[in-house]
């Protein structure tokens, strides 16, 4: 009877152990598993962020390249009238010589901000044209050109060889500075050509000069001005 006792003790502890042991190696079965899957994750989600972290980059320098292509594109001053081949498309720009200095407008982004503006005002019973461009001088001053043409209407009529004159009545101005200005007078005049005229494009090009004084009594000579702009 003792011995059949002990041979059952023996049978139920050789048992236990093999159940034991049975999951003590199923459980580091599923740790290594679960690590090792967890490292394949990891690995897989880091590959995985490197490749849209290269697609965001190469993504900003495509937008990039693309802005400095348009921009490169969208010349603001190509306008050169006195060439017997140029051609008059209304995208030429402006830009004249403030006493002898190249001024043109700035090259801004995006095309709505436009630093240079050809408009067509009708407004309180008075029609006018209105050509201004403005940039930023090498002290960060503000720098500008406005030409106003009073009771004109492009388009009911062909603009093409007219030229008005820049007096007290049809202004020229110049800025050089938010409150310096040099504009034309009864004494101190312009004019203001028109050269080409596309009605149907709404294309004007031509040229300009005038001379400008403020109330200090300076002068500012604007000349070897020019256009082509659409309105």
């Amino acid at each position: 009877m003792n011995k059949l006792k002990t041979k059952y003790k023996n049978s139920a502890l050789c048992l236990s152990k093999k159940l034991a042991s049975f999951y003590t190696l199923r459980f580091i079965h599923n740790t290594f598993h679960t690590q090792t899957i967890g490292k394949h994750f990891d690995a897989t989600f880091r590959e995985k962020s490197h490749l849209v972290d290269k697609k965001i980059i190469m993504r900003k320098k495509l937008i990039l390249l693309m802005s400095i292509l348009t921009l490169i594109s969208c010349s603001t001053s190509s306008v050169d009238l006195p060439h017997n081949n140029y051609v008059f498309d209304g995208r030429g720009g402006a830009k004249c010589e403030v006493d002898g200095v190249e001024f043109v407008p700035r090259i801004v982004a995006p095309e709505e901000a436009n630093s240079m503006e050809l408009q067509f005002i009708q407004y309180n019973g008075e029609e006018y044209l209105s050509f201004d461009f403005d940039n930023i001088g090498p002290d960060n001053r503000w720098l500008g050109l406005r030409i106003v043409v009073n009771d004109v209407n492009p388009i009911e009529n062909d603009l093409t060889g007219s030229v008005f004159k820049l007096n007290n009545l049809n202004t020229g101005t110049y800025s050089d500075g938010w409150m310096n200005n040099y504009g034309t007078n009864a004494e101190y005049s312009g004019e203001f050509e028109i050269v080409f005229h596309n009605q149907n494009k709404r294309i004007l090009s031509g040229r300009y000069w005038f001379d400008g004084i403020n109330s200090d009594n300076e002068i500012r000579e604007i000349r070897n001005g020019r256009f082509d702009m659409k309105y």
